[in-house]
């Protein structure tokens, strides 16, 4: 098993969506973050193209990979997409500046789906061998 540093390199290229969902209804929160990292492990009999992963042209999914650690630094721009219900997202936006996330979580809300995505060039970095 190896372990790999996945980092970006250019700035605002990181996006994270996450859908939330209570009692028939749901809005998405996709914010975009500045800079960051994924520590990911990878099984020897795994294939993964280092010089693929480096130019990243179709994103790298972190989710897709065994994730021992992240960090996302600086969030730049967050948007909540409720479908249109006004309603919903003044609702949302008001528990948003209440609370974050821990104002979601209280009213019922729980995540029904997410993913992170790195966007542009990534700097690939063995950890252990």
């Amino acid at each position: 098993m190896k372990k790999y540093k996945i980092s970006t390199i250019e700035k605002k290229s990181i996006q994270e969506v996450e859908t939330w969902v209570k009692d028939g209804q749901s809005f998405t929160i996709d914010q975009w973050w500045r800079w960051g990292h994924v520590i990911i492990s990878v099984a020897d009999d795994e294939e993964f193209d280092i010089e693929a992963i480096k130019r990243n042209e179709d994103g790298f999914n972190i989710d897709a990979w065994d994730v021992w650690d992240r960090d996302l630094d600086d969030g730049v721009a967050l948007f909540f997409d409720t479908d249109g219900d006004e309603e919903l997202e003044e609702e949302v936006q008001a528990m948003w500046d209440d609370e974050g996330y821990s104002s979601f979580e209280q009213a019922g809300w729980n995540i029904e789906d997410g993913s992170t995505m790195f966007y542009g060039p990534l700097a690939v970095e063995l950890i252990n061998d």
